[in-house]
């Protein structure tokens, strides 16, 4: 505010109520304001100041009460609507945001990815160490083990491996007669090495014994676990089961989590506060407005839950230029889509664990940065806003051999210029798309274009 009245200052981002009764527009200056729009129209009725820079990012809540608000000083904050004040500020982003959306009801969690980059050993290399122990034995109780018998060497060491001819080492079949009847394994069984397909075959074979558990040599759901099965990020691995598994009886459940499968890239880690055998509440299936995605514009992109201090997982950019410009959940909030500078579309799925990308959509030489991204409700197309022009691009069709059919339609309407935001209304009926830099870099037509949405027969 001056002498001569209010001050006018560039609105960054709009969030408009559902009937047209009022709107939040993101200003420059960092505040956030809410004017009437049907009645009174343009009346100013609070502003809601915190941010320190321009608000590059505006999304409501599903029932309007609550808003999402990203900024160039990296932060991200929920406002309650009916008192006007801040609830929680999201911090740790690696640049300015330039996308948040909430994600769709979806009963999948979300898995975690840290964003580091795991390199495998180029040489084979044993970590039995590190790894599940069959029969619920630890890897401490292993080490504990050793050092009692005066044997200091380490527990994948080839002395104590599949193929060892020792005698001193237990019978693989636990066929050993010193070894009393019912006891479990000993820590020597639980050293093998569990690199190759045979080693896992085997026990995975023994594992199905004991189950059945027809003999009684060996009961696991009586076996002493001497500490919490092994952590992946700091939350229980958890491994598919059936409906009655979960439901069951805790011997039930300790003999799913004991086995010794070793985790793949298809598993999806639950969170669970590190109980082995989690209630099955409320709580525990994420709610309507609880995680949201904010894509920054040094090209990362990270997955929060309200619910929690820190993101749930966090994707880098990787092989293509840290940046991004946009980012969108699908229809079913269990992929998500995010547009880059050198031409791409990447695909992170949440089935596969986040950990990389899962596809990346090549769009057509010099189509330049994908500034904007939507994917349609019908769950097979997305529509790319590239410099060039905008394409509606199929995610099932494969592109098997080199000459396939193209896998895209153009979208006529803009030309050579950044688009900056695609919307679609609920019904699917109408899209918007409007140009502009959004006050990055990059020239625009500065035109909003409307298309009516036709359904082929």
């Amino acid at each position: 505010m001056s002498a001569d009245g209010p001050s006018l200052c560039p609105v960054y981002s709009l969030a408009v109520h559902h009937e047209g009764l009022w709107l939040l527009s993101g200003l420059e200056s960092g505040g956030i304001n809410l004017q009437s729009v049907r009645h009174d129209e343009g009346k100013l009725i609070h502003c809601l100041r915190q941010h320190t820079s321009a608000i590059s990012v505006l999304d409501l809540a599903r029932d309007e009460r609550s808003v999402l608000s990203g900024s160039w000083d990296k932060s991200i904050i929920d406002w309650d609507l009916d008192v006007g004040k801040a609830k929680r500020t999201f911090q740790g982003s690696g640049g300015q945001i330039s996308a948040i959306e909430l994600r769709p009801i979806s009963s999948l969690p979300v898995p975690e990815a840290s964003g580091e980059v795991i390199v495998p050993s180029a040489t084979f290399s044993s970590d039995g160490a590190n790894k599940p122990r069959p029969n619920g034995i630890s890897n401490d109780s292993d080490r504990g083990g050793a050092q009692e018998n005066g044997n200091g060497s380490n527990a994948a060491s080839p002395a104590d491996s599949l193929f060892g001819g020792g005698n001193e080492v237990d019978s693989l079949f636990g066929d050993n007669d010193d070894v009393e009847a019912g006891a479990p394994s000993t820590s020597q069984f639980a050293m093998d090495d569990e690199d190759d397909e045979f080693s896992r075959a085997i026990t995975n074979n023994l594992k199905e014994q004991e189950t059945q558990n027809t003999d009684g040599d060996i009961d696991v759901g009586s076996t002493v676990q001497k500490e919490d099965p092994p952590l992946t990020n700091g939350d229980l691995e958890h491994r598919t089961m059936p409906a009655s598994d979960v439901v069951g009886s805790n011997d039930m459940a300790s003999e799913t989590t004991a086995g010794s499968g070793l985790p793949k890239s298809e598993e999806i880690y639950l969170q669970h506060n590190g109980e082995s055998n989690p209630p099955l509440d409320s709580n525990s299936i994420p709610s309507a407005d609880s995680v949201f995605l904010a894509a920054s514009f040094d090209g990362s992109i990270r997955v929060w839950d309200k619910r929690k201090p820190t993101p749930v997982a966090t994707m880098l950019a990787r092989n293509v230029p840290p940046w991004c410009m946009n980012a969108c959940w699908s229809p079913d909030g269990n992929f998500i889509y995010a547009g880059r500078r050198n031409g791409t579309v990447e695909e992170y799925s949440l089935h596969k664990g986040l950990h990389a990308v899962e596809r990346s959509f090549k769009l057509p030489n010099g189509s330049g940065p994908v500034s904007a991204v939507r994917a349609m409700p019908n769950g097979r197309h997305l529509i790319c806003a590239s410099y060039d022009i905008l394409r509606l691009y199929d995610l099932q069709q494969q592109q098997t051999f080199k000459h396939s059919t193209v896998p895209f339609l153009i979208i006529p309407g803009h030309r050579t210029g950044v688009v900056s935001q695609l919307y679609t209304d609920p019904t699917c009926r109408y899209m918007i798309s409007t140009a502009g830099n959004r006050g990055w870099e990059g020239n625009s037509t500065e035109v909003l274009l409307g298309y009516e949405i036709g359904i082929g027969k």
